[in-house]
């Protein structure tokens, strides 16, 4: 089998060239540069090299000289987009045997590679029954000893470049040192474009100045005084054509502000520092010590050193910019007025702000190095469960017991730190402050609600205790007048049933629990409490309109339900006291969770409810008349919830009038006890 080399960052061009391969004969290995393909080339295993021109295409050439200079057994095929003369030329030169243009014919690809390798006739390889033929004994298969040892001590000094990779400044240093040991030269100095901060790449965020880093040998370094720009000069010719640039080699005539600062800078050779197509920065090279330029070979070899350490410079970036933004995150950590505590598998506290210390007890918050055993009991019990789960412990209230008035608000969640290793984050939210507010609103409330209940009790009574009050004064004058007898005797009656009603309905606004429970029939018990509501209101026109009945028993207590349904004729007929006419229905209709119940319905001919009326209509002490303690349809509303039942209040939007619907299972309470 024989190994083709496809130097490309195009993948759907190494795609044509397997598909016009066959598999069993040709093995194609891809990479994007010569350089990562050196171990193949230095052992001799590839048999044919291709190379795309289509991106770069000078570039790319440089790479194909360098390639038949360093192998020069290893035959070269060009694959090129369009027809180009001067491209096929500059080809030929470089060292290729074959120019093709795309796309990927497999008959002529299969052709050229037989020609090139020679294999059998139709361009198929005989397969190797033997084993793999050795290297020509006339080859080196070792190096000197004086060259050993160079090489050795290149790669020291190589290694001492890994510890330093982080820190750009001093690894750019000592680049420029290997290549002055290298090379001999007297000046050199690389010049860097400036991210822009914040920005986590290179491409599209760079400054347009270049300024120096580090170098030896020229002038105004230290200082930082010289910088050059990409606007011109050698900086915006190797942005445009991507090749080194050198006095006195192609291309023949320099621009003027090229030439220019080459002379200022006093340096003879230029090379780029790519990123892909990004020029990140720029590596100026004075001449040899010995007053001698610098070879073909050694530009080149320079050349693509640079090119990694264009990689390693957007690398370097990258960690700054992460530095900087675990550096943000951090602060932002420990700022934060929650609690943050982050525990790793080890039970090991590995992240602790200046809020998470309120959750610890206050002799442990003035230790300055916490550990997993200072976590309150309860904190660390569920930590230990959230590690060994894996699952999250659903938010729970804790109170420091220190701190009696303090409350937070904890959850545990996992937190993936890598791959195989998962720690704990703590979240504490300090909920004093909210609790303390909630109580103050809560008190305030129940102040309120308490002197809405003084002012209504003091008006509805004392309208009650007027027409008594009145009689009183003329008691003795009038006492044996049987016609004062008779209104003093509707006046206590009148009085005594306003004063028992409300008694009734704070009794059962205060009762959490029902009475003897009965099976009674619905619509007996409706119309008993339809006459008991024209009895209070003293309205004997009042008319009740029935509809359709549905005829059924309900278990329930009988006294609270007729209290019930007697608020809500009440309420009916003073809607319209002029034309008291009352709508009613009962229809058998099960609820959401397919209990049977019945649905009543009741409706008047009044203005009806408004849509912020009815969402507050049932709440106590609330009220449209100007008498009343508005309590009417909060009883009914409890005596409805202890029956497991409810009540709903229709906008009049929905229909003409006032509606009110009642919703009650024909099994009664589940249980005697409620809740309201």
């Amino acid at each position: 089998m024989k190994t083709l080399l496809v130097i490309g960052r195009n993948p759907e061009f190494v795609a044509e060239i397997r598909a016009a391969l066959p598999p069993d004969v040709y093995q194609v290995v891809s990479h994007a540069d010569i350089g990562d393909a050196e171990a193949l080339l230095l052992h001799g295993v590839v048999d044919v090299c291709i190379f795309d021109l289509e991106e770069f295409p000078e570039k790319t050439l440089s790479r194909v000289d360098a390639l038949r200079k360093l192998f020069p057994d290893c035959p070269v095929v060009v694959y090129i987009r369009e027809a180009d003369a001067e491209l096929e030329k500059e080809a030929y030169l470089r060292g290729a045997r074959h120019v093709l243009r795309k796309p990927v014919h497999p008959q002529v690809l299969n052709s050229v590679l037989g020609q090139l390798i020679g294999t059998a006739k139709g361009g198929e390889l005989p397969l190797a029954t033997g084993p793999p033929p050795r290297l020509p004994e006339s080859r080196p298969m070792g190096i000197p000893s004086v060259e050993k040892q160079r090489g050795l001590i290149y790669l020291r000094e190589c290694a001492r470049i890994l510890a330093v990779s982080l820190s750009r400044n001093e690894m750019l240093k000592r680049f420029l040192e290997i290549i002055r040991v290298l090379t001999g030269i007297n000046r050199a100095a690389i010049f860097l474009r400036q991210p822009v901060v914040g920005s986590h790449r290179p491409h599209g965020s760079l400054d347009f100045k270049f300024r120096p880093v580090c170098g030896f040998g020229l002038p105004g370094l230290e200082g930082h005084q010289v910088e050059v720009s990409l606007a011109s000069g050698i900086c915006r010719m190797l942005y445009k054509t991507g090749q080194v640039l050198q006095v006195g080699t192609a291309p023949p005539t320099l621009d003027l502000d090229v030439q220019r600062e080459f002379e200022t800078l006093g340096v003879d050779v230029a090379v780029p520092i790519f990123e892909f197509d990004t020029l990140l920065g720029v590596l100026l090279l004075g001449r040899k010590i010995t007053g001698q330029p610098l070879t073909e070979e050694e530009v080149q070899e320079i050349f693509f050193a640079v090119e990694h350490l264009g990689h390693a410079i957007r690398h370097s970036w990258q960690h700054d910019q992460l530095v900087v933004n675990h550096r943000i995150l951090a602060d932002l950590i420990r700022e934060l007025d929650v609690a943050c505590i982050v525990v790793g598998r080890d039970y090991r506290i590995i992240q602790l702000n200046k809020a998470a210390k309120k959750l610890l007890a206050k002799q442990v918050a003035r230790v300055t190095q916490v550990v997993f055993d200072d976590l309150p009991e309860v904190i660390a019990q569920r930590t230990r469960e959230v590690l060994n789960t894996g699952r999250a412990i659903d938010g729970f209230k804790f109170e420091p017991a220190d701190a009696p008035e303090t409350v937070f608000q904890v959850s545990i969640l996992p937190m993936p730190i890598s791959d195989s290793e998962t720690a704990a984050l703590i979240i504490g939210e300090d909920l004093s402050r909210v609790e303390k507010i909630k109580r103050l609103e809560i008190e305030a409330s129940n102040w309120r609600l308490i002197r809405e209940m003084a002012e209504r009790s003091v008006h509805d009574i004392g309208n009650a205790l007027v027409p008594l009050l009145t009689h009183q004064e003329m008691l003795r004058s009038k006492a044996r007048d049987p016609q004062f007898i008779a209104s003093l005797d509707s006046a206590l009656q009148e009085s005594l049933r306003r004063i028992t009603r409300r008694l009734d309905q704070l009794r059962y606004l205060a009762r959490d629990e029902l009475g003897e429970l009965a099976s009674f029939s619905v619509g007996i018990l409706l119309q008993e409490a339809f006459e008991e509501a024209r009895v209070h209101t003293g309205a004997e026109n009042a008319q009740l309109v029935v509809g359709e009945l549905h005829e059924a028993e309900i278990l329930c207590d009988k006294v609270a339900l007729k209290r019930a349904f007697c608020e809500l004729f009440m309420n009916a007929i003073q809607a319209n006291i002029a034309n008291p006419v009352v709508g009613l229905s009962v229809v058998a209709r099960s609820d959401e969770q397919n209990r049977p119940g019945l649905l009543i319905e009741i409706q008047d001919t009044g203005p009806g409810f408004t849509t912020e009326e009815a969402a507050r209509a049932g709440t106590a002490f609330w009220t449209r008349r100007a008498v009343g303690m508005g309590l009417g349809l909060a009883v009914a509303r409890k005596i409805f919830a202890l029956h497991n039942g409810r009540l709903e209040i229709h906008p009049a939007w929905e229909k003409p009038g006032g509606r009110v619907s009642v919703w009650l299972p024909q099994s009664g309470p589940r249980q005697k006890r409620g809740v309201a």
